[in-house]
């Protein structure tokens, strides 16, 4: 799927703010502004570096939307972070509930966790 102009400008800003060192990005887009393409078009150009990636939701219904989304514009194994589902850390992109996350995440046990150990 190709993107709107509006979503590859999108996908510049997100990016740019980063690599200028900002931790703490917000878009703001519309229902039906397409999301969910964009952050995948974020993790498949991160992917190309060689990059992990995590994007966290708080919601399950995201994760299966992202999960999904991400498979088919990024083409790549999705690990998910989510009650009712074993996590798949091996995965070199995860998506997962906050909620989960934070709860499964034992950081004196790192080495149990591939997706943080290099």
């Amino acid at each position: 799927m190709e993107l709107r102009d509006y979503q590859n400008k999108a996908v510049s800003e997100v990016r740019a703010a980063i690599s200028s060192g900002n931790k703490r990005v917000v878009m703001v887009l519309s229902t039906g502004g397409g999301k969910s393409l964009i952050f995948a078009e974020i993790i498949r150009l991160a992917r190309e570096r060689g990059n992990r990636c995590l994007f966290l939701v708080h919601r399950r219904n995201l994760v299966l939307q992202m999960a999904e989304t991400i498979r088919e514009h990024v083409g790549c194994d999705v690990g998910m972070i989510m009650a009712g589902h074993e996590s798949e850390t091996e995965a070199e992109v995860q998506v997962g509930t906050i909620q989960t996350f934070t709860r499964r995440l034992h950081f004196d046990e790192l080495s149990c966790n591939r997706f943080f150990v290099d």
